[in-house]
């Protein structure tokens, strides 16, 4: 069974691709309520061992697998604010979607919310969800960005490369596109529904893994996925025990550059990482990329490092590394 979202007069370009706190944030959440199902990310239970936001309030929101607050499916922006100013947005959700959800969480979680009015239930929900972000998600939230941004960077080359439809099919397993319909292969029932007017956002999530979430409020209606390479949220360190080898092969500068591209990385960052100057970063960063060890793309205002396949294999000490390079 599947669901069907017609994406009608404006077809394959009303399509956008971004990232949104809120919905990663909810993902995250899924991860707390079905643990077994998101194994991937069995550290984020350590995490909340002793929280200091109403943990039992955001798990009842978020833990029927059928359903979750529209409050917790905003549509998301093309350069979205930092996460703090989106938990803050909710405060501002139409208090039509808001009195929506409070008749649904009386039938599903009868005394969660009975004495909240819609504007006090908003309220909460903002203050729960940036406390739960800065106990629990700020400490991952750069190798998150970091994933999902590599995903946005994939998806955009896919699209180029082969167009949206095809795009489509291949960033998840339970999604696919044809003849201006894009259909979710997970729902128990057939169902189909016109996307909103709006369009339709892609959005990637490192804590959706092995998932897929839908949502539509007002005008645009948004597919959360698994982005690829999620478990990298949890690596805290690559490359070879051995540096030396490297450094003597590129320059320490040059190795040092490569070893912390395991995840895309601006040059400021770099710069910031490895006590270089900018321009210094700059210029390393012009020769490994000139030589295939490293690719570029641009992220909105940033423009993103990362390695390629043969830069990995170099800077891990891959074998294949090694016979390409000889």
């Amino acid at each position: 069974m599947a669901l069907h979202i017609e994406l009608g007069a404006t077809g394959l370009g009303a399509v956008r691709l971004t990232t949104d706190a809120v919905w990663e944030a909810v993902a995250s959440l899924h991860v707390l309520a079905f643990p077994r199902q998101h194994a991937v990310h069995g550290r984020l239970l350590r995490r909340v061992a002793r929280p200091t936001y109403d943990l039992s309030f955001l798990s009842a929101l978020t833990s029927d697998p059928q359903w979750f607050p529209d409050i917790l499916a905003p549509a998301p922006r093309l350069d979205p604010p930092h996460p703090l100013t989106q938990f803050a947005a909710l405060q501002d959700t139409d208090e039509q979607v808001l009195r929506s959800d409070l008749e649904q969480l009386r039938q599903r979680r009868p005394g969660l919310a009975d004495d909240l009015g819609p504007r006090e239930y908003a309220d909460r929900v903002a203050a729960e969800l940036a406390q739960y972000w800065r106990d629990v998600l700020e400490p991952v939230w750069e190798r998150v960005e970091a994933v999902t941004t590599d995903d946005l960077a994939y998806c955009g080359r896919l699209i180029s490369r082969s167009g949206v439809a095809r795009a489509v099919g291949e960033i998840h397993h339970e999604l696919s596109c044809r003849d201006g319909v894009i259909t979710v292969d997970f729902h128990r029932t057939e169902t189909t529904v016109p996307c909103g007017p709006d369009g339709l956002w892609l959005v990637p999530s490192a804590f959706r893994w092995p998932w897929i979430a839908v949502g539509q409020q007002g005008p645009s209606t948004v597919v959360s996925y698994a982005a690829r390479g999620s478990a990298l949220v949890w690596e805290s360190k690559h490359g070879r025990d051995e540096p030396d080898i490297l450094a003597a092969l590129l320059g320490r500068s040059r190795a040092a550059i490569l070893g912390n591209l395991e995840l895309p990385r601006t040059t400021t960052w770099l710069a910031g990482r490895l006590g270089l100057s900018p321009g210094t970063v700059s210029d390393h960063l012009s020769v490994l990329t000139a030589s295939g060890l490293l690719v570029s793309h641009r992220q909105g205002r940033r423009v993103l490092y990362t390695r390629t396949p043969l830069g990995t294999d170099l800077a891990t000490g891959a074998p294949t590394a090694w016979r390409t390079a000889t």
